[in-house]
């Protein structure tokens, strides 16, 4: 398994992975050991690719890691692939400035405080899928006043 390696996605953006080789899956992480190092590593809008290729091979993007965001307060809008089954705690904490995600159909797993301080999202959309919403997942979210449900 490699750990902390950068892929650009198509805007030019480096994304930072853990690849799982057996499996062929990579999950988004921060940059480095800790977060609090690259702390605003993103901003503006993001987008996080279905499958990324490292070393000639390709992977399927499965998670949001553990603060593979955190504290980006200048991040306002990120698209999560389809394919994209859990968002693990503390994945999109203290990204002030985002407004609205959707979550893609097979996202099963929301974790803890995965979007804690999120002080400008207004909406989310959540997929049928949906089985796990974590603790405080959108604790202090002030804004947060519209939750649909893809079905809707």
């Amino acid at each position: 398994m490699a750990s902390n390696t950068s892929v650009k996605n198509s805007d030019g953006v480096d994304i930072w992975y853990i690849f799982n080789s057996s499996t062929k899956t990579a999950r988004v992480t921060c940059r480095g050991n800790h977060y609090q190092a690259y702390s605003n590593e993103y901003s503006g809008e993001v987008v996080i690719p279905s499958t990324v290729t490292y070393e000639g091979v390709e992977y399927s993007v499965t998670s949001i890691g553990s603060s593979a965001f955190a504290y980006c307060s200048s991040l306002t809008s990120i698209t999560l692939p389809e394919g994209l089954t859990s968002i693990v705690d503390f994945a999109f904490i203290g990204c002030t400035a985002l407004t609205s995600i959707t979550l893609p159909e097979g996202v099963t797993e929301i974790g803890d405080y995965a979007f804690y301080v999120c002080r400008s999202l207004t909406s989310i959309t959540l997929p049928e899928s949906l089985t796990e919403i974590g603790y405080d997942a959108f604790y202090n979210c002030y804004k947060l006043y519209e939750v649909y449900n893809k079905s809707d």
